[in-house]
């Protein structure tokens, strides 16, 4: 099998010799379709998928996508729409099966004269799965003014391996009661905490005292980690210990494999007068692109790879529609991270944009192009947004 699956893959490939700057964007939680045969119509793009069996223990799909590519004739380039293929995912399959094989062995390999290289449990291919590239010489653009397209030699996406377990989520740790490090910490202003450690505002007008807040508690691990005040030991300690209590009362969702984090208000809130009152458990946009972009200081703080997963697993509920029971909303033509999920959706402006900032900043950190995406489908749509933002007051419009 360790050849097999090499020179099968190789064959699928054959001469690159077409470059559209197709890459692997991995579909919604709601529909997988790498590995759900059929066409389907997904981030306004066209699939087409078809499986069969590899072998008695794997089975091989094969992914196309509606797609322009630029083609070599002769010594002219021409431009044609159609199917293109993106990419092979060999669907979940016991990880020892695969031992020694290219495909699932990370580092650069060579195989009948051909460059392959491969990733395995990274924030790109995620827990429990290896991607591949092959070198190959493709058309691609070489300078814009004028427009012109040439031959490049690239690493161009392949396959993907997915293993058993690929859909179980990372496991939080248990909360661990406050070290020595924490006495005599200093709180940063205007912060409580509770005996057990966990931040928590005072009973206020809509939140009893001592409720679970994940904004409050990612703002004040932010405050923590800014503070000057502080050695490092005392911003591990209460950092990490805030952080036990966010995971705690994280809970998961499984979809089609894919594992999305969540993080609830444990107390109803009406956000706007004039809809229903969020009743609890609920999710924010705001909170969960708060704890997406700490998830990258916990981990340098904590030294805990862990952290990385928890990220991409919160970075899956930016995946899920409103009308699956998430935050992320399409309902007014645009793309919408509603801070307060409402029906119909409040469509709080600097929440919105702080999600997408967040977005921004996965997209660059994580090589995640799902989060870039969606910025610059934000970018793109950028002033009708905005216009139907704004609001008829006496002296204009605010």
């Amino acid at each position: 099998m360790r050849r097999t699956v090499m020179r099968t893959v190789a064959a699928a490939v054959g001469l690159v010799l077409v470059w559209s700057g197709l890459s692997p964007i991995p579909p919604a939680a709601a529909l997988d379709v790498y590995v759900t045969p059929g066409t389907h119509q997904l981030n306004d793009r066209t699939w087409r998928t078809t499986c069969s069996p590899y072998s008695s223990t794997v089975t091989r799909c094969r992914t196309e996508i509606i797609a322009t590519t630029i083609a070599a004739r002769g010594s002219s380039f021409v431009s044609t729409t159609g199917w293109t293929f993106n990419n092979l995912t060999y669907k979940e399959s016991p990880r020892g099966q695969w031992s020694g094989n290219p495909l699932a062995t990370p580092g650069e390999h060579t195989l009948d004269g051909r460059s392959w290289k491969t990733e395995c449990d990274t924030p790109t291919t995620g827990r429990n799965g290896c991607r591949s590239w092959i070198r190959a010489s493709v058309v691609d653009v070489v300078s814009t003014n004028p427009a012109r397209h040439g031959w490049k030699s690239m690493w161009v996406f392949n396959n993907m391996v997915r293993f058993d377990g690929a859909g179980q989520p990372a496991t939080p740790p248990t909360i661990q009661a406050p070290t020595k490090a924490c006495v005599g910490a200093p709180i940063p202003s205007g912060f409580d905490v509770l005996a057990n450690g966990m931040p928590s505002l005072p009973a206020t007008g809509q939140q009893p005292a001592g409720a679970f807040n994940p904004q409050y508690i990612g703002n004040f691990i932010r405050q923590v980690l800014k503070d000057t005040r502080s050695t490092a030991a005392q911003k591990k300690c209460l950092a990490t210990t805030a952080a036990g209590h966010l995971l705690a009362r994280s809970t998961t969702r499984v979809v089609d494999g894919v594992t999305s984090r969540w993080f609830p208000f444990d107390f109803d809130y009406s956000a706007n007068p004039s809809v229903s009152t969020l009743v609890a458990p609920w999710y924010s946009g705001l909170a969960q692109a708060n704890i997406l972009t700490l998830s990258v200081l916990l981990e340098d703080i904590s030294g805990d790879p862990a952290w990385r997963q928890y990220g991409r697993e919160t970075f899956e509920s930016f995946m899920v529609p409103a009308s699956g029971g998430g935050f992320t909303s399409r309902e007014k033509g645009f793309l919408w991270f509603e801070e307060y999920p409402t029906t119909p959706g409040t469509s709080v402006l600097n929440g919105n944009f702080e999600a997408l900032i967040a977005m921004a900043y996965w997209g660059k950190n994580m090589n995640e192009p799902r989060a870039t995406a969606m910025v610059n489908e934000t970018l793109a749509e950028l002033r009708p947004l905005l216009q139907a933002s704004e609001v008829d007051v006496e002296a204009g419009l605010l």
